[in-house]
């Protein structure tokens, strides 16, 4: 379940260490070596949530086909770039200074709207990896660059809770 979201949203974070309390349901059946989520920091040197300026087109896709939802994130993030409109990272928090930032701690909101109704979507930020320690979903081809992994990772999260009921 998805509470509608509140401006006072922006603000709900603390520096407790957040972990996720969802399941993902990852079936190692689906990919061809054992797979686990780490923490950004175990996999990169510097992570942020987005390297400025905005690149739509530093998406690497691996071994999850999420097509629909890939094509869809570089969409908006070219849409953000050409049109100066924050579709990806006016919907990512926290935020300083209206950019996304990196939170330590692991928490994050993303603000996602469904049907009509704008969510508030609370995550952590581990990436699953195989055992070479590579991201096995969508990542960036900049390295330390965490928003396409973040933003395909709930809007599958909310489909799948959806089509669950």
């Amino acid at each position: 379940m998805f509470l509608p979201w509140f401006d006072s949203d922006e603000h709900d974070f603390s520096y407790v260490s957040f972990t996720d309390s969802f399941d993902y349901h990852i079936s190692e059946s689906l990919f061809h070596t054992p797979v686990s989520f780490i923490s950004p920091t175990q996999l990169y040197v510097d992570p942020v949530l987005i390297k400025w300026p905005l690149d739509p087109f530093a998406v690497c896709q691996h071994q999850v086909g999420d097509c629909t939802i890939v094509s869809s994130m570089i969409s908006c993030a070219n849409h953000e770039k050409r049109f100066k409109k924050p579709l990806i990272s006016g919907i990512l928090f926290p935020q300083k200074s209206g950019r996304p930032v990196f939170n330590p701690a692991g928490k994050y909101i993303v603000k996602l709207t469904f049907n009509g109704i704008p969510r508030k979507v609370v995550v952590d930020h581990r990436i699953l990896v195989n055992r070479s320690q590579n991201p096995v979903t969508v990542s960036s081809r900049n390295n330390g660059e965490l928003w396409f992994c973040q933003r395909n990772c709930r809007i599958s999260r909310m489909v799948r809770s959806t089509h669950r009921r």
